[in-house]
């Protein structure tokens, strides 16, 4: 099964197969405690909209992906995309 991304917070995306799963996981790694009621799913707009690439060391590459992208890649439940 395919992953799906939950925005959690303002600031942060989150992979994982279930918004009950990305919860969890969540308050899990970070101790903060998330409401349900205020979690989105991702919609597809978002996940295909064009965002810079970087690489392992955080520096611009120069090309463009996408977050459906980095989902597609993700194996575990966890951090997919934050903003500043």
């Amino acid at each position: 099964m395919a992953m799906k991304a939950f925005q959690l917070t303002d600031e942060e995306i989150w992979a994982a197969n279930s918004l009950e799963e990305a919860i969890t996981d969540y308050e899990q790694t970070t101790g903060v405690s998330i409401d349900p009621e205020e979690v989105n799913e991702v919609s597809d707009t978002l996940l295909d909209k064009p965002v810079p690439e970087y690489d392992d060391d955080e520096k611009p590459t120069g090309q463009m992906t996408t977050m459906r992208t980095w989902l597609n890649d993700m194996t575990e439940p966890g951090f997919l995309a934050g903003y500043e």
